[in-house]
């Protein structure tokens, strides 16, 4: 994916906002949510510098009505090195990515309790710790899940993500590192650096201050009829 992509596919999401603020049909709502899983680096060379690790990720958002509306959710994912005893310093360190993104949300709500859901968001990223650290760069984040209300306004979910930033991870050619003690052949298409990519999937909660609904009213008792007095009666 080239940057110009990734820019624009921002730009589009920061345009998005303005349209949907004017989309407001019915009542509209903030909600917050936590999602937590794990992360897979899904790029040939990430995945010869880290593997399978875990992420979590708190977002906020507001629906402008029952459809559509913007979520900004903050990125952290922890994934293990792969260590392959080349003996170069922080080889075995543990990589950090941190990011936070924003874009539109689209809900299709399915009566009251099931509601599946897609984001595309833009933002950056940044490799704090391991093969990534000190590496700061712009990146995107698409995917969904499905909301299901267990009450009125909590919910349990389940999400999935793909991620990519134009982060390089360190080294940037692994057939090719200075100091290195146990030098060991990777494969080619491994070997250089680039961009990398991964997905998170998992479960989430969420609390959405959707409108609770109003309690019934009894109508009011139907009137009582009253009796029509007897008759009066002139005397004999």
């Amino acid at each position: 994916m080239r940057r110009s992509q990734v820019l624009a596919l921002a730009l589009v999401g920061a345009l998005a906002v303005p349209a949907l603020v004017r989309a407001q049909v019915s009542e509209p709502r903030p909600f917050v949510g936590v999602d937590v899983g794990a992360s897979v680096p899904t790029r040939d060379n990430y995945w010869a510098h880290v593997h399978t690790g875990g992420a979590i990720s708190p977002y906020a958002g507001y629906m402008f009505d029952e459809a559509f509306g913007v979520q900004a959710n903050l990125h952290a994912a922890l994934q293990p090195a792969d260590d392959d005893n080349r003996n170069f310093p922080g080889e075995e360190d543990l990589t950090t990515v941190l990011g936070a993104t924003v874009g539109p949300r689209l809900s299709i709500p399915f009566g009251d309790k099931i509601e599946p859901y897609l984001v595309g968001q833009g933002g950056i990223f940044g490799g704090v710790s391991g093969r990534l650290e000190d590496e700061f760069d712009a990146g995107v984040s698409l995917g969904g899940g499905i909301d299901y209300y267990l009450t009125e306004r909590w919910a349990i979910s389940a999400f999935g993500r793909w991620n990519y930033s134009f982060i390089k991870p360190s080294p940037r050619d692994l057939n090719n590192i200075p100091g290195a003690e146990n030098p060991y052949t990777q494969n080619p298409e491994e070997a250089i650096a680039d961009d990398i990519q991964w997905v998170t999937a998992g479960l989430g909660v969420k609390y959405d201050w959707r409108p609770l609904p109003q309690p019934r009213v009894a109508p009011p008792p139907a009137p009582v009829a009253q009796a029509e007095p007897a008759p009066v009666l002139p005397p004999p």
